[in-house]
């Protein structure tokens, strides 16, 4: 099985950085990610629930969305 290599554009890790600053301060985060078919939002949300919950506060998480919406 082949892999896929690609490397996040500028505005995903920006997104990915500005979220996990909103995730790490006391307030309460109201954000919205959007972005044209295939700008890869779910990959940023993907990697932020792996990054956040997972590594950083040693949390468990899942993922899950209707493959029609892809």
């Amino acid at each position: 099985m082949k892999k896929e290599i690609f490397e996040l554009t500028n505005a995903q890790n920006r997104a990915i950085e500005e979220i996990l600053s909103d995730l790490r301060s006391q307030e309460p985060m109201q954000r919205l990610l959007q972005g044209d078919v295939g700008s890869g939002k779910t990959v940023v949300a993907i990697i932020l629930a792996f990054l956040f919950y997972c590594m950083l506060a040693g949390a468990i998480s899942s993922f899950a969305i209707k493959s029609a919406l892809l």
